[in-house]
C-alpha cells in the first residue's frame, strides 16, 4: 500500500504494510518507522484492519490527488505557452524555423520536468488506491475464487499461497497482484457461480482452445 495519509500526525500511524516471521511481525509506516509485534492473529487481524480502513477512508486523499493534477496539467499548459513564445521570438542569427521549434519542445519539456513527475506519482497514487478498493470491496469473492480450481486454470494469476490456505489479505497485494489480476479472478468466480461448473481435480490443468 503507498501512503494516503494527509498530514504528519496520520503518516506516523499509517500502515504500508508488514512482514511476518514464525515469531514477530513487523509493521511498517508511513513516516518511514518499523515497529515489531508478537506473531499473534490478534496483532495480524488488528494491522489488518487498520489497513482496511485507511483504504476505506481515502476520498480525502483521492480528492487532494485528482486537484493537484488539475493545478499540474494547468501549469503546464501555461509554462508550455509561455515558453513557446519566449522562444519562438528568440532572434538568433541562423535559426530555422524547425531549430526553433525543436529548441522550444526542449526547454518546455525540462521546465515541466518537476510537473510532469508530480502527474506520474500522483496517477500511480490513484491507481494503488483503486485496487486496493477493489479488493477491500471484493475481498471473500476473490478468495473463494482462489479456492476454485476452474477459476485459477482460467485466470492465469500465480497465487500467494500462506501455510494453511489459499487465502490473500490486502497486505499480500502490494507487489504481488495488479487491479486485472483481481478483477479476473472476480469475473472468473461470478461465472463459476452462476454455472456452477464442476470442478477440475488440479491448478493448472492443459487447456485446449479452439482457433477463431
Amino acid at each position: 500500500m503507498q501512503d494516503y495519509s494527509l498530514n504528519d500526525d496520520e503518516r506516523k500511524n499509517f500502515v504500508l504494510n508488514y512482514d511476518k516471521t514464525d515469531e514477530s511481525i513487523t509493521a511498517n509506516f508511513a513516516d518511514g518507522n518499523s515497529y515489531v509485534i508478537p506473531n499473534t492473529e490478534s496483532n495480524e487481524d488488528k494491522l489488518e484492519n487498520k489497513m482496511i480502513k485507511q483504504v476505506l477512508n481515502c476520498d480525502g486523499k483521492r480528492s487532494k490527488i485528482r486537484i493537484s493534477n488539475i493545478i499540474n496539467i494547468l501549469l503546464v499548459i501555461v509554462v508550455i505557452t509561455l515558453v513557446s513564445i519566449k522562444a519562438y521570438n528568440i532572434n538568433v542569427n541562423g535559426f530555422t524555423f524547425i531549430e526553433k521549434l525543436i529548441l522550444t519542445l526542449f526547454t518546455s519539456l525540462m521546465v515541466n520536468i518537476p510537473m510532469f513527475t508530480s502527474i506520474i506519482i500522483n496517477n500511480n497514487l490513484l491507481k494503488d488506491i483503486k485496487k486496493n478498493k477493489f479488493f477491500v470491496e471484493n475481498q471473500e469473492v476473490i478468495n473463494k475464487g482462489l479456492n476454485n480450481t476452474n477459476v485459477l486454470a482460467n485466470s492465469g494469476v500465480k497465487i500467494k499461497q500462506t501455510e494453511n490456505n489459499k487465502t490473500i489479505t490486502i497486505n499480500d497485494i502490494d507487489y504481488n497482484y495488479s487491479f486485472n489480476d483481481l478483477k479476473t479472478i472476480v469475473d472468473n468466480a461470478n461465472r463459476e457461480e452462476y454455472f456452477e461448473f464442476d470442478t477440475f481435480p488440479e491448478e493448472r490443468p492443459k487447456i485446449r482452445k479452439r482457433k477463431r
